[in-house]
């Protein structure tokens, strides 16, 4: 965690480089979350995650929809929270908890089995 990779030799360097930018978000994503449990600003922080949170979202969104897709068995458009959790940790990173994610997102509470 925290150390870039060395590039595949059937990566390209654009792929290599997103890569790598990724990782390096994922890091500074779950130090972030490592602050905030004990920071009496946390709404700020709390934010600012959210904002990062966001941002890697939108940026792999096509790659989060067919891990999600392949992953809905019924095509109901839903998935398990544990997949949720694992789709996000395999697409953008796992150095990050996913599934505590989902209480500040609002996606876990009763009956918050699946996520859609």
């Amino acid at each position: 965690p925290g150390q870039l990779r060395r590039q595949p030799q059937e990566e390209s360097p654009d792929e290599y480089l997103r890569s790598s930018q990724l990782q390096l978000q994922a890091t500074e994503l779950a130090a972030l979350q490592r602050s905030i449990s004990g920071d009496p600003q946390r709404e700020g922080l709390q934010k600012e995650m959210l904002r990062q949170v966001a941002q890697m979202v939108v940026e792999h969104k096509p790659a989060l929809w067919s891990f999600f897709f392949s992953h809905d068995a019924g095509k109901t458009g839903f998935v398990a929270a544990s997949t949720w959790a694992e789709g996000c940790a395999a697409v953008l990173g796992g150095d990050f908890e996913w599934s505590s994610m989902m209480q500040l997102l609002g996606l876990e509470g009763p009956g918050a089995d699946m996520v859609d």
